[in-house]
């Protein structure tokens, strides 16, 4: 069916059309992985990936490695859902490299927050296996990210990426560190909710991390 459909969607199999296809299987992946059809939304996510990294081979860009990068990242989490922690962990490793590689050549506030949120993905995994410390350095990283963020571009999305990674760290620290992360994340929070009154997720979220 699949084979199929991408005959029907592409035709010639250039390029573009092979870029198009690549997004219609992320697309439906992700409808799968919502309902929580996880292996059905994995068999698109690889061939997703296998079709990336061609792509990748063939054009090496910022366009293709971002592709790639987002295609490693959905299997990790995929992996991660399920308890595969040695594929989560080699998967986001891989994503974490590319953002890393794709930040250095572009320097942007976009990149930057990929890079960001690669290294709280990583932090995840790490915090799955018991690497505590491995997971607190990757936490760190994206912390001083999303603080960069914040004041570079000062949208609420971005205070709020920042509210995110203070609580991930306070869960992760049963400390006075860790109590104060979580202060900080409530700060934040009400602030925006303050700010934003059409913005629910900012109330809903600060009586969350206030329970």
């Amino acid at each position: 069916m699949q084979g199929t459909l991408y005959r029907q969607l592409t035709g010639t199999g250039n390029l573009y059309s092979r870029i198009n296809h690549n997004h219609l299987l992320a697309r439906i992946g992700l409808n799968c992985q919502l309902e929580g059809r996880l292996q059905e939304a994995e068999v698109y996510y690889l061939e997703s990936l296998a079709l990336c990294r061609q792509l990748n081979r063939e054009t090496e860009n910022a366009f293709t490695g971002t592709a790639l990068a987002c295609s490693c990242e959905r299997m990790g989490d995929i992996c991660l859902a399920g308890e595969r922690l040695q594929e989560a962990e080699r998967y986001h490793r891989e994503g974490l490299e590319l953002r890393r590689q794709l930040w250095e050549e572009a320097r942007s506030l976009e990149a930057k927050r990929f890079l960001a949120v690669s290294c709280e993905k990583m932090a995840q995994v790490y915090g799955r296996t018991a690497r505590a410390d491995e997971a607190l350095e990757c936490y760190e990283e994206s912390l001083e990210l999303f603080q960069q963020l914040a004041q570079e571009a000062g949208t609420a999305e971005s205070h709020d990426d920042l509210a995110s990674i203070y609580y991930e760290i306070s869960l992760l620290l049963p400390t006075r560190t860790g109590r104060r992360m979580r202060k900080e994340a409530c700060r934040i929070w009400e602030r925006l909710a303050q700010a934003c009154p059409d913005a629910p997720q900012y109330a809903y979220k600060l009586r969350m991390a206030r329970k």
